[in-house]
């Protein structure tokens, strides 16, 4: 046998052993014994070079144009790629991932704490956006005067159904033209004074004395009518009032 090396440029011979039009040609070749395992078989149309290494036949690309195999990368493919272990971020937007509601994603902690978020707030039609549910306040400015002893109401809430403690403030300016005067906030669904009533006595319609008071109001799934009151005390005369704003704000 001639070694290759005592060979002249041009006399070598070519490195396979068969040569096929595609690949349909090629795995259809048959005759094969166990002596021609090892030897390559050279593919046309795409000038690849494949080696028998099975007489069944069985053949593996050794060489040549890389054959196309985008397809073996995609989603369920023999070399599906997985981007999962990798950093960064992904050039195309992605879908938000399907999970269970109560899997790691969302726990019960994390629903309670967006239930409450989303029950905090109510859409409001106009161009103000979101009110939310934990500040609610009223205000009556002009003047108002009674001369009965009974309680008048100045300037109510009615509020929508609240859970929570919140914190009321009611602020006005009263007067009285000889007397005692009396104002209060009162929750007229329960029935009760909120925090203290207050008893002054200015003598004179011109003296007008500012109020502001603040006390704590706790909620329990409820909704409530809450006023400003006012009346005469002690001494008659006339009792004035204006000015008159109810806030609340939700402290737990």
């Amino acid at each position: 046998m001639t070694l290759h090396s005592s060979q002249g440029l041009g006399e070598i011979h070519i490195p396979h052993q068969w040569r096929y039009a595609d690949q349909t040609a090629r795995e259809a070749a048959t005759g094969f014994v166990a002596g021609d395992v090892g030897k390559l078989a050279y593919q046309e149309d795409d000038d690849t070079l494949w080696i028998l290494t099975a007489v069944a036949p069985t053949w593996v690309s050794v060489g040549g144009a890389l054959a196309a195999h985008a397809s073996t990368h995609q989603n369920g493919g023999a070399d599906e790629v997985n981007v999962a272990a990798l950093s960064g971020q992904l050039a195309d937007a992605q879908l938000p991932i399907v999970h269970a509601l109560f899997g790691s994603y969302h726990t019960i902690g994390a629903l309670a704490a967006l239930n409450a978020l989303i029950s905090d707030a109510t859409l409001d039609t106009n161009t103000a956006g979101r009110i939310p549910l934990d500040y609610q306040s009223n205000l009556s400015s002009w003047r108002s005067t009674t001369t009965s002893t009974t309680y008048q109401e100045k300037v109510q809430i009615t509020t929508p159904t609240l859970t929570g403690t919140y914190l009321a403030v009611w602020s006005c300016l009263v007067d009285n033209s000889t007397g005692e005067l009396e104002a209060r906030l009162r929750d007229q669904t329960g029935g009760v004074t909120l925090g203290s009533t207050v008893h002054l006595t200015p003598n004179a319609s011109s003296d007008r004395v500012p109020i502001m008071m603040a006390c704590e109001v706790s909620f329990s799934t409820e909704a409530r009518d809450i006023a400003i009151e006012y009346r005469v005390g002690s001494g008659g005369g006339t009792t004035g009032i204006k000015d008159a704003c109810i806030q609340f704000w939700r402290v737990s």
